[in-house]
């Protein structure tokens, strides 16, 4: 199974979606990982539910968020993948005002939707090696 990106950000409010989606999804590509976007359930009439939202949180190697619009709904998703302790990657266009997330200082702002691409591309290239490396177990002593 291809690690996965679950990917938080504005859709409906925002007139840049698709070209914004597919600059994350060039990025991800280029690594070899998958995005899953809840909002594509959305599109597809499935409500939102905690349960299914808590259990994609959990199967992904990494969140990532693009705060861009100041959107309530990317927070409490954020808020969510915090608590549930996983990596979140937080992003935003330069000049998007960032408000309660943990580590806010760590947003990586971006100029351009290139701009986002080439930035996620370098930031999740470890991450998906990682997740391609086989771990051993730690040694254990008696």
């Amino acid at each position: 199974m291809t690690p996965m990106v679950y990917v938080i950000m504005p859709v409906g409010s925002d007139p840049a979606y698709e070209r914004r989606r597919a600059a994350i999804e060039r990025a991800t590509a280029a690594v070899g990982l998958a995005t899953l976007l809840p909002a594509d359930r959305l599109h597809a009439q499935v409500p939102f539910d905690l349960d299914h939202a808590r259990r994609d949180l959990r199967r992904a190697r990494v969140v990532l968020a693009d705060l861009t619009l100041e959107r309530p709904s990317c927070y409490y998703e954020v808020g969510l993948a915090q608590a549930l302790n996983r990596r979140v990657v937080l992003v935003a266009e330069r000049g998007t005002p960032i408000h309660q997330a943990h580590d806010r200082d760590k947003v990586i702002f971006y100029d351009s939707l290139d701009d986002l691409s080439a930035k996620l591309t370098r930031v999740l290239r470890p991450i998906a090696a990682g997740a391609r490396t086989t771990a051993k177990p730690a040694a254990t002593t008696a």
